[in-house]
């Protein structure tokens, strides 16, 4: 739960938004670029429903320094320029970083077991379960046990 409620200010500080990415980079290129800033918890590129590059993604450091070097060193780049990530409001925080995709589901999975699986990482506030012609995918929003640590 370190990332739910109180700590939205270590989630601004741990975090890039990142423009200006080149249309045929990928992920692993992304992160190695990163990296040596420091640890990549996580990142992500944004991607069109085609799957090409939208030239814009996130990064997620292990600690604050590095995102904070990553800024300063990337600035006044030509590609892959970092930017102080700030929510538009503080409801995005909620939709950002308490919800989780996860696919690849077996066709037989229903709603139950989804809630069963994941419930051990906390509580569900919802889940939706999906399925298309790629297969069986879910969303999985959690939230605080504490009704105190709920709003950011």
């Amino acid at each position: 739960n370190e990332l739910l409620g109180s700590n939205s200010q270590r989630l601004i500080d741990h975090n890039l938004f990142v423009k200006k990415i080149p249309a045929d980079m990928k992920a692993k290129q992304l992160e190695e670029h990163f990296s040596q800033y420091g640890d990549v918890k996580s990142l992500k590129i944004s991607l069109n429903a085609d799957h090409s590059n939208r030239g814009y993604g996130f990064v997620c450091f292990q600690a604050p320094e590095s995102s904070k070097k990553a800024l300063e060193d990337t600035a006044d780049k030509e590609n892959n320029v970092g930017v102080k990530y700030q929510p538009k409001d503080k409801r995005d925080f909620r939709r950002i970083y308490n919800n989780i995709y996860v696919k690849n589901l077996p066709q037989s999975y229903e709603e139950a077991e989804l809630r069963e699986l994941f419930g051990a990482y906390g509580r569900i506030e919802s889940c939706k379960l999906c399925k298309n012609d790629k297969g069986v995918y879910a969303f999985v929003c959690y939230n605080s046990e504490d009704k105190d640590d709920r709003e950011y």
